[in-house]
Protein backbone atom coordinates (compact mmCIF):
# COMPACT_ATOMS: atom_id res chain seq x y z
CA UNK A 1 0.00 0.00 0.00
CA UNK A 2 1.23 3.48 -0.80
CA UNK A 3 1.80 6.27 1.62
CA UNK A 4 -1.39 7.97 0.39
CA UNK A 5 -3.38 4.73 0.94
CA UNK A 6 -2.14 4.46 4.52
CA UNK A 7 -3.02 8.10 5.27
CA UNK A 8 -6.49 7.69 3.70
CA UNK A 9 -7.16 4.44 5.61
CA UNK A 10 -5.98 5.97 8.89
CA UNK A 11 -8.15 9.08 8.29
CA UNK A 12 -11.27 7.00 7.57
CA UNK A 13 -10.63 4.83 10.65
CA UNK A 14 -10.14 7.96 12.81
CA UNK A 15 -13.40 9.52 11.61
CA UNK A 16 -15.32 6.28 12.29
CA UNK A 17 -13.75 6.03 15.74
CA UNK A 18 -14.68 9.66 16.54
CA UNK A 19 -18.28 9.06 15.46
CA UNK A 20 -18.60 6.02 17.75
CA UNK A 21 -16.97 7.85 20.68
CA UNK A 22 -19.31 10.82 20.10
CA UNK A 23 -22.38 8.57 20.09
CA UNK A 24 -21.22 6.81 23.26
CA UNK A 25 -20.58 10.09 25.08
CA UNK A 26 -23.91 11.67 24.11
CA UNK A 27 -25.80 8.56 25.24
CA UNK A 28 -24.13 8.82 28.64
CA UNK A 29 -25.13 12.49 29.03
CA UNK A 30 -28.80 12.11 28.11
CA UNK A 31 -30.97 12.54 31.19
CA UNK A 32 -33.56 9.84 31.78
CA UNK A 33 -37.17 11.03 31.42
CA UNK A 34 -38.48 12.64 34.58
CA UNK A 35 -41.08 10.81 36.63
CA UNK A 36 -44.13 13.01 37.08
CA UNK A 37 -45.21 13.09 40.70
CA UNK A 38 -48.83 12.23 41.30
CA UNK A 39 -50.65 14.46 43.71
CA UNK A 40 -53.39 12.80 45.75
CA UNK A 41 -56.26 15.02 46.84
CA UNK A 42 -58.04 14.25 50.12
CA UNK A 43 -61.73 14.71 50.95
CA UNK A 44 -62.35 16.77 54.13
CA UNK A 45 -63.79 15.14 57.24
CA UNK A 46 -66.52 17.77 57.97
CA UNK A 47 -69.27 17.23 55.38
CA UNK A 48 -72.05 19.26 57.06
CA UNK A 49 -71.55 22.33 54.81
CA UNK A 50 -71.54 20.32 51.58
CA UNK A 51 -74.08 19.18 49.02
CA UNK A 52 -73.72 16.31 46.55
CA UNK A 53 -74.26 16.65 42.80
CA UNK A 54 -74.86 13.49 40.75
CA UNK A 55 -75.15 13.35 36.98
CA UNK A 56 -76.64 10.07 35.78
CA UNK A 57 -76.24 10.83 32.07
CA UNK A 58 -72.47 11.30 32.27
CA UNK A 59 -71.98 9.01 35.27
CA UNK A 60 -70.19 11.19 37.82
CA UNK A 61 -70.75 12.90 41.14
CA UNK A 62 -68.98 15.42 43.34
CA UNK A 63 -69.44 17.39 46.54
CA UNK A 64 -69.58 21.17 46.63
CA UNK A 65 -70.10 23.90 49.25
CA UNK A 66 -73.79 24.61 49.93
CA UNK A 67 -73.05 28.33 49.48
CA UNK A 68 -71.96 27.82 45.84
CA UNK A 69 -74.33 28.56 42.96
CA UNK A 70 -74.73 25.42 40.82
CA UNK A 71 -75.78 25.59 37.17
CA UNK A 72 -76.73 22.23 35.67
CA UNK A 73 -76.41 23.15 31.99
CA UNK A 74 -75.42 19.86 30.41
CA UNK A 75 -78.05 20.14 27.69
CA UNK A 76 -76.37 23.20 26.17
CA UNK A 77 -73.72 22.29 23.60
CA UNK A 78 -71.38 24.86 22.16
CA UNK A 79 -69.84 24.43 18.76
CA UNK A 80 -66.90 26.68 18.06
CA UNK A 81 -64.25 26.98 15.41
CA UNK A 82 -60.71 27.29 16.64
CA UNK A 83 -57.72 28.91 14.88
CA UNK A 84 -57.14 25.76 12.80
CA UNK A 85 -60.74 26.02 11.51
CA UNK A 86 -61.68 22.78 13.28
CA UNK A 87 -65.15 22.55 14.77
CA UNK A 88 -65.23 21.30 18.36
CA UNK A 89 -68.24 20.09 20.32
CA UNK A 90 -67.80 21.04 23.94
CA UNK A 91 -70.67 20.44 26.32
CA UNK A 92 -70.78 22.27 29.62
CA UNK A 93 -72.25 19.72 31.98
CA UNK A 94 -72.21 21.71 35.21
CA UNK A 95 -70.66 24.86 36.62
CA UNK A 96 -70.33 26.31 40.10
CA UNK A 97 -69.61 29.82 41.30
CA UNK A 98 -68.62 30.91 44.77
CA UNK A 99 -67.62 34.56 45.09
CA UNK A 100 -65.10 35.31 42.34
CA UNK A 101 -64.05 31.65 41.97
CA UNK A 102 -65.66 29.11 39.68
CA UNK A 103 -65.43 25.49 38.56
CA UNK A 104 -66.84 24.09 35.32
CA UNK A 105 -67.13 20.49 34.13
CA UNK A 106 -67.14 20.00 30.37
CA UNK A 107 -66.87 17.12 27.95
CA UNK A 108 -65.41 17.29 24.46
CA UNK A 109 -66.15 14.38 22.14
CA UNK A 110 -64.32 15.63 19.02
CA UNK A 111 -61.69 13.14 17.84
CA UNK A 112 -58.98 15.81 17.39
CA UNK A 113 -59.70 17.18 20.85
CA UNK A 114 -59.41 13.70 22.39
CA UNK A 115 -55.88 13.36 21.05
CA UNK A 116 -54.84 16.81 22.28
CA UNK A 117 -56.71 16.51 25.59
CA UNK A 118 -53.69 15.39 27.58
CA UNK A 119 -51.22 17.89 26.10
CA UNK A 120 -50.49 21.35 27.44
CA UNK A 121 -51.70 24.26 25.33
CA UNK A 122 -49.04 26.86 24.43
CA UNK A 123 -49.90 29.12 27.38
CA UNK A 124 -50.24 26.28 29.91
CA UNK A 125 -47.75 24.81 32.34
CA UNK A 126 -47.99 21.09 33.05
CA UNK A 127 -48.33 20.26 36.75
CA UNK A 128 -48.14 16.94 38.62
CA UNK A 129 -50.88 14.43 37.80
CA UNK A 130 -53.80 14.52 40.24
CA UNK A 131 -55.31 11.22 41.38
CA UNK A 132 -58.91 11.35 42.54
CA UNK A 133 -60.55 8.01 43.25
CA UNK A 134 -59.59 5.66 40.44
CA UNK A 135 -59.02 8.43 37.87
CA UNK A 136 -55.67 10.05 37.12
CA UNK A 137 -56.12 13.59 35.81
CA UNK A 138 -53.50 15.43 33.78
CA UNK A 139 -53.21 18.84 35.40
CA UNK A 140 -52.35 22.13 33.71
CA UNK A 141 -52.29 25.77 34.82
CA UNK A 142 -52.01 29.24 33.34
CA UNK A 143 -52.52 32.79 34.54
CA UNK A 144 -54.87 35.17 32.72
CA UNK A 145 -53.05 38.45 33.24
CA UNK A 146 -53.41 42.00 31.97
CA UNK A 147 -57.09 42.36 32.80
CA UNK A 148 -59.01 43.87 35.66
CA UNK A 149 -59.91 40.37 36.86
CA UNK A 150 -56.59 38.46 36.77
CA UNK A 151 -57.14 34.74 37.35
CA UNK A 152 -55.29 31.46 37.73
CA UNK A 153 -56.94 28.76 35.63
CA UNK A 154 -56.22 25.15 36.59
CA UNK A 155 -57.43 22.47 34.19
CA UNK A 156 -57.81 18.78 35.10
CA UNK A 157 -58.24 16.48 32.07
CA UNK A 158 -58.90 12.78 31.58
CA UNK A 159 -59.81 10.72 28.52
CA UNK A 160 -62.78 8.41 28.95
CA UNK A 161 -64.69 6.37 26.34
CA UNK A 162 -67.08 9.27 25.64
CA UNK A 163 -64.36 11.87 25.17
CA UNK A 164 -62.18 14.28 27.06
CA UNK A 165 -63.54 15.33 30.47
CA UNK A 166 -62.29 18.69 31.73
CA UNK A 167 -62.66 20.21 35.17
CA UNK A 168 -61.60 23.84 34.95
CA UNK A 169 -61.08 25.85 38.13
CA UNK A 170 -60.75 29.66 38.03
CA UNK A 171 -59.68 31.74 41.00
CA UNK A 172 -58.50 35.33 41.38
CA UNK A 173 -54.72 35.58 41.61
CA UNK A 174 -55.03 37.85 44.66
CA UNK A 175 -56.88 35.06 46.50
CA UNK A 176 -54.70 32.06 45.64
CA UNK A 177 -54.85 29.61 48.48
CA UNK A 178 -54.58 25.86 48.99
CA UNK A 179 -57.87 25.35 50.81
CA UNK A 180 -60.20 27.19 48.45
CA UNK A 181 -63.80 26.07 49.17
CA UNK A 182 -64.35 24.91 45.57
CA UNK A 183 -61.33 22.56 45.80
CA UNK A 184 -63.77 20.00 47.23
CA UNK A 185 -65.27 19.61 43.73
CA UNK A 186 -61.96 18.26 42.42
CA UNK A 187 -61.10 16.21 45.50
CA UNK A 188 -64.50 14.47 45.60
CA UNK A 189 -65.10 14.01 41.85
CA UNK A 190 -65.84 10.35 41.02
CA UNK A 191 -67.08 8.42 38.03
CA UNK A 192 -69.55 5.59 38.49
CA UNK A 193 -67.91 2.26 37.79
Amino acid sequence: MTKFGWILSLSVFSVILLVFVGIFLTRENVAPPEEVEKEEVAVPEDLSMLSIYTNGEYGFSFMYPKAAVLSDAYTQATTTKNKSNITTNEITIASLTLGESSVSITQNSTVKEKTSCLKANPSEKMLADTVVGSTTWKTFSFDQLGTENEQRVTSYRAILPDGCFIIKQRQPIQQLQENLPLNIVISSFTFAN
